[in-house]
């Protein structure tokens, strides 16, 4: 069973103890500790907070049961965190390498013109500065910048037009161009 799930289900019964026993005991109904709580400017007893407590827990008790229901299943979680999200920096070492073309994507990638190649290669260029980019931002952007003149373009293409800059020299690059999340290039200085 997924964490979420787990953690939902729990926080549910809990809020519905909570709610069940205020509900269900009369000296709970009539019991006052003598002092107030102030809530939104109205005083609330302490059952009453009590209860709000408990219908809270339901509350986020559901949602954590129905993220955790919907979860990816994606085979084992490296991560500590219900859910799976791996949220700790040293992500690099699990990252793949970023798959070559299939088929479709280089029939796609050969149908291009001399004229959409040269396109894609200035949008490459205008969107790389002298300052260190990731090579998935400027893949990124430049699609964005193209999305209507050239379409479904693999972002891979993209990758492998600014490794092609890299080797011509235009570009500088620091990290492993073969995973675009985790290489930076920059236009060379002189």
């Amino acid at each position: 069973m997924n964490p979420r799930t787990l953690i939902g289900l729990l926080c549910m019964i809990g809020g519905m103890a909570i709610t069940g026993w205020l509900s269900g005991s009369p000296k709970w109904q009539s019991f006052s500790w003598g002092s107030k709580f102030t809530s939104a400017g109205r005083d609330a007893s302490f059952p009453t907070l009590l209860a709000l407590i408990g219908f809270g827990l339901i509350a986020y008790g559901l949602f954590e049961f129905y993220c955790g229901l919907t979860a990816k299943r994606s085979g084992p979680s490296t991560s500590s965190f219900p859910g799976g999200d791996n949220l700790s920096e040293n992500t690099e070492q699990s990252e793949a390498f970023d798959p070559p073309l299939t088929t479709q994507q280089q029939e796609r990638v050969d149908r291009l013109s001399q004229s959409d190649v040269a396109l894609i290669d200035q949008t490459l260029l205008t969107n790389t500065t002298h300052q260190w980019r990731k090579v998935a931002r400027v893949v990124g952007s430049t699609m964005m910048d193209l999305e209507d003149k050239i379409t479904r373009v693999p972002d891979i293409y993209y990758a492998q037009r600014v490794v092609n800059f890299v080797n011509d020299g235009i570009f500088e690059a620091q990290g492993d161009l073969r995973r675009m999340r985790f290489s930076e290039v920059r236009l060379r200085t002189q």
